[in-house]
């Protein structure tokens, strides 16, 4: 648990990159914005749905600037 601990204060919760956000834990996730079709927000959390997959972002632990950021990058492709 320490490890998992140690690895999660040094690197970026969500990167964005490329058209890509990841998600960095310690087996790091992908979802490429282009196939996004669904935006959600539900008890603080905000679920990004593709037609395979649902991507669920905790949004207490983002940085206040970095989730306007975030939102209106995602604003950007017009989604529900």
């Amino acid at each position: 648990m320490f490890i998992i601990y140690y690895f999660e204060n040094r690197k970026q919760y969500l990167t964005l990159k490329n058209g890509e956000l990841i998600k960095n834990t310690l087996f790091p996730k992908k979802i490429k914005l282009t196939e996004i079709i669904s935006i959600r927000e539900f008890a603080g959390d905000l679920k990004l749905i593709t037609q395979k997959t649902e991507f669920i972002i905790n949004t207490q632990i983002i940085e206040q600037n970095s989730l306007v950021e975030l939102k209106n990058e995602l604003n950007n492709y017009n989604l529900k």
